[in-house]
């Protein structure tokens, strides 16, 4: 059962630090956009 809670944990952090990859890149994918049309 332990090793099940560790990669259950291990998953989690995956996947948290892939939705924040993911945020951080739309984000900058946003402001680019942003400033080339400023621009």
């Amino acid at each position: 059962m332990e090793m099940n809670g560790t990669e259950t944990r291990g998953e989690e952090a995956v996947t948290l630090a892939l939705s924040v990859a993911v945020t951080v890149i739309s984000a900058i994918g946003l402001l680019l956009n942003a400033y080339i049309l400023f621009e």
